[in-house]
């Protein structure tokens, strides 16, 4: 999710947000390897472009694709209770399967 030029924003819940980064990051061992371009175009799970006054919390987030929250030129921000979480061992896992 991405938001620009925006003020006040609030994002708040009980739930999970799953990112299934998994299949994004099979795409980075390829970049690495040199079997795909070199183009780095993995998203973020909240993006925050010019944006004031955000407040975020009580959420739980999952294997992003690359950053969990990137927040660029942003002013007065509240992050709280948040719970990030990244399955390390699929990582491993292609570690393992492409040799790196």
């Amino acid at each position: 999710m991405s938001f620009r030029h925006s003020t006040h924003i609030t994002i708040n819940g009980s739930g999970k947000i799953d990112g299934r980064g998994y299949h994004w990051w099979i795409l980075v061992f390829l970049n690495d390897k040199k079997y795909l371009p070199n183009q780095n175009l993995r998203p973020h799970l909240f993006h925050f472009i010019d944006c004031n006054f955000t407040t975020m919390h009580d959420l739980v987030m999952k294997n992003s694709p690359q950053f969990h929250v990137k927040m660029d030129h942003c002013h007065d921000g509240l992050f709280y209770n948040i719970n990030i979480k990244v399955n390390t061992t699929a990582q491993l896992n292609l570690v393992k399967r492409f040799s790196i």
